[in-house]
């Protein structure tokens, strides 16, 4: 029994197959799809059908989305990372499609519950935990279980506003000043490139 889980990024999704004890079979990545939901919905699709040649008992599909997300319906409630999927049930299209179930929850949420299941917060019954990639998410677990806050927006530490500038009304948040997409929209500028010519990994490998 397997189960394939995504990741979906801002700018790449991060897939795997794993067995019900968590354990990572095999993994591996492509790029998001920018242009619209359904890009992202048969790219989902091509994933499923490539694994599936060599791990045929998959059971489910775990999907983790960076927006805020109903994890009972499926549907997608902002606009996080990738603006075109809110309000897209994503569930909904991929099951209607794939005749698998599929399980879908906050990319944040999903990294604290691995966190509480099988890493760093094993013994706590609270913690806080942050995201940081093309913007920055989070979560919080009180008594073991996520807190997601009466619309589903608690632990989306991005939004928090730090600086607010009172004449036109603009603000920056955490995301648009600490974000790894800003990092790379930065560096680019400064080497006189172009966004889509680096990515996170290599402004990383840059500053060593």
């Amino acid at each position: 029994m397997y189960y394939l889980c995504i990741d979906i990024g801002g700018t790449n999704i991060k897939y795997g197959i794993l067995n019900p004890n968590g354990y990572i079979i095999m993994k591996n990545t492509r790029s998001t799809p920018k242009e619209n939901y359904s890009g992202l919905i048969e790219t989902i699709i091509t994933i499923y059908e490539d694994v599936k040649r060599e791990y045929r008992d998959i059971e489910g599909i775990a999907l983790a989305i960076p927006a805020a997300t109903d994890n009972t319906t499926g549907m997608i409630m902002s606009p996080g990372a990738l603006g075109y999927i809110e309000g897209k049930n994503i569930k909904k299209s991929l099951e209607d499609k794939l005749n698998i179930p599929v399980e879908v929850e906050n990319d944040g949420n999903c990294a604290a519950l691995a966190e509480i299941w099988k890493g760093a917060a094993i013994y706590n019954n609270d913690a806080v935990l942050v995201v940081i990639g093309t913007g920055i998410g989070g979560a919080i677990i009180k008594n073991r279980q996520i807190h997601s806050g009466a619309n589903l927006h608690a632990g989306e530490f991005g939004y928090g506003i730090h600086q607010f500038n009172y004449g036109d009304k603009s603000f920056d948040s955490w995301s648009h000043t600490a974000s790894t997409g800003t990092l790379v929209k930065n560096v680019a500028r400064r080497l006189g490139k172009k966004d889509t010519e680096l990515d996170g990994f290599e402004v990383f490998s840059l500053a060593e």
